[in-house]
């Protein structure tokens, strides 16, 4: 989908935050959460480079060095790390 963005310039072809970075691939995830409660998402690893732009609210990231994979209870066999 980001090719169509791109041409019906939703989003611009380049982000200056990114350097000569060239945007590959899209995700947009919308949440919102109940009343009185919040949400969250699991430990995960995203693949690629991100950018995370956050319309409303606070929202606490962590980033954990690769370095403490082996400390932590991941589900099945560590491939490779990067």
């Amino acid at each position: 989908p980001c090719k169509q963005l791109q041409e019906k310039e939703i989003i611009p072809d380049n982000i200056n935050l990114a350097g000569n970075l060239l945007l590959h691939s899209c995700n947009l995830w919308i949440g919102r959460p109940r009343e009185g409660s919040s949400s969250s998402s699991g430990l995960h690893n995203d693949f690629h480079d991100n950018f995370y732009l956050l319309k409303h609210g606070v929202k606490q990231v962590r980033l954990f060095s690769p370095d403490c994979a082996p400390c932590m209870y991941l589900h099945g066999e560590i491939d490779q790390i990067h």
